[in-house]
C-alpha cells in the first residue's frame, strides 16, 4: 500500500535554529524527520561541491530520495545548499525557514562545534560552510583561535549567506518564515501554511530539544561590543527584513 502525502514541506533553517523542534512537531500524526540519512546527504553534496555529481544528477538523485524517505516535513539544515533544484523539481513542496538571532545563534553554534569535535556532524559540510582559509583572525578572535573554532566573521557571514540563500530561491508563496523564539507559538500558523487541521501539531515538542551543556564560555570570550559590530556589518541587512524586532544586544540578552 502506499502512503498518500497530505502535503510536502521542507524546514531549511540553519543548525542549531529549532529544526529538531519542528520535525517533533509533526512527527505524531505526519511523517517527519531531522536530518535523514545524513552520511547520504553529506557525501552527494560534497560530491556536487566538488563537480563530481552534475546538477542533473543531483536532481535525479534528490527525486530519487524523496520517493524513498516520503517525508511529510524533512527538517535538514544542509538542504539550502541545494534548494533551488529542490524548489524546481518537487514543485508542490513548501518550504519553513527558521530564524535564530546571530547573536545567540553563533554561542549555541560554537558550542555545538566545541561538544561534537570527535563525532559525526556534518564536519566535512562545515568546511564548506564557514570557508576557512578566507577569514584571517583578529585580536578579539583569540580564544577562538586557541580553540580550534573558526573566526566569528565566518560563522556571521554563514548565517547570512544561509538565509540569503534561501530566500531568494524560494517563491513567496511557498516560504514560511518563523523565528525561532516564536515556535512555539506558531502552530496555527504552521498548521494552515501545509494545508493541515491546527490541531494535528504537537505543542508539546515545540521545546523538545533542550539546550545542552554549555563547552565555551562565549559571552566571557568574546567582546560584546565587537560582536555587535560585526552582527550589523556582516548580518544586519537580513536580519532586520526577517527580524524586524532584533538589533542590539540587548535585544536578545535581559543582560544586554
Amino acid at each position: 500500500m502506499v502512503y498518500r502525502r497530505r502535503f510536502v514541506a521542507f524546514g531549511v533553517g540553519t543548525p542549531k535554529s529549532g529544526t529538531k523542534s519542528l520535525a517533533r512537531i509533526f512527527e505524531q500524526n505526519f511523517r517527519s524527520a531531522h536530518e535523514p540519512r545524513p552520511q547520504h546527504l553529506e557525501a552527494a553534496l560534497l560530491a556536487h561541491s566538488r563537480g563530481e555529481l552534475a546538477t542533473s544528477e543531483m536532481r535525479k538523485w534528490l527525486k530519487q530520495r524523496d520517493r524513498e524517505l516520503w517525508l511529510e516535513m524533512e527538517a535538514s539544515h544542509p538542504l539550502h545548499m541545494v534548494i533551488e533544484t529542490l524548489v524546481e523539481e518537487i514543485p508542490e513542496s513548501l518550504y519553513v525557514l527558521t530564524v535564530r538571532d546571530p547573536y545567540t545563534w553563533v554561542e549555541s553554534e560554537i558550542n555545538q562545534h566545541m561538544k561534537r569535535m570527535n563525532e559525526f556532524g556534518w564536519q566535512q559540510l562545515k568546511e564548506l560552510r564557514y570557508r576557512p582559509g578566507s577569514y584571517e583572525y583578529q585580536a578579539q578572535d583569540a580564544e577562538l583561535q586557541r580553540r580550534g573554532l573558526y573566526p566569528l566573521a565566518s560563522y556571521l557571514d554563514y548565517w547570512t549567506r544561509h538565509h540569503e540563500r534561501v530566500v531568494g530561491a524560494v517563491p513567496r508563496e511557498r516560504l514560511l518564515v518563523v523565528p525561532t523564539s516564536d515556535i512555539s507559538t506558531s502552530l496555527d500558523d504552521l498548521a494552515r501554511f501545509v494545508g493541515v487541521p491546527p490541531g494535528s501539531l504537537d505543542a508539546a515538542a515545540s521545546h523538545s530539544h533542550a539546550r545542552s551543556k554549555t563547552h565555551f564560555d562565549f559571552w566571557s570570550a568574546v567582546d560584546r561590543r565587537y560582536l555587535e559590530a560585526q552582527v550589523l556589518q556582516r548580518c544586519g541587512d537580513i536580519m532586520r527584513r526577517l527580524l524586524p524586532k532584533v538589533g542590539s544586544i540587548g535585544d536578545v540578552l535581559s543582560e544586554g
